[in-house]
């Protein structure tokens, strides 16, 4: 994750599509590429779905480092989150309180395969 993280800080990196699906990405791996996301200027597809299925995953922690990142990129259109069953729902409610800030440009959003209650909704 440390290499993916400072290969998309590179200014001469064109990487648009990014996925990362079933990756053993966890919180730690979150909070090493997030610098990375935030930094990359091409970014458009971003996929961290699929971690459900392995051991490990990311969380609550990690999904409000993504959060912050989608909020402030003037880049990151779509963003597939589904099969990450470990986010609670402060850590829904994080994400989904990051899509109304203004300056967010998501247009689309996979949550398919997530426990996604009302308090998470919220």
């Amino acid at each position: 994750s440390i290499a993916v993280g400072e290969l998309l800080k590179q200014p001469n990196m064109k990487i648009e599509d990014l996925d990362l699906s079933s990756n053993h990405i966890d919180n730690e791996c979150i909070a090493t590429l997030a610098d990375g996301f935030a930094k990359s200027k091409t970014l458009k597809k971003l996929n961290l779905g699929g971690q459900e299925r392995l051991v490990f995953g990311f969380g609550d922690r990690g999904i409000i480092v993504l959060a912050d990142v989608v909020a402030n990129s003037a880049t990151i259109k779509s963003v597939d989150l589904r099969d990450n069953r470990r986010i609670t729902p402060t850590g829904w409610c994080a994400f989904f309180n990051c899509l109304r800030n203004s300056a967010t440009v998501v247009e689309e959003l996979n949550l398919g395969g997530n426990t996604i209650d009302d308090e998470g909704a919220a």
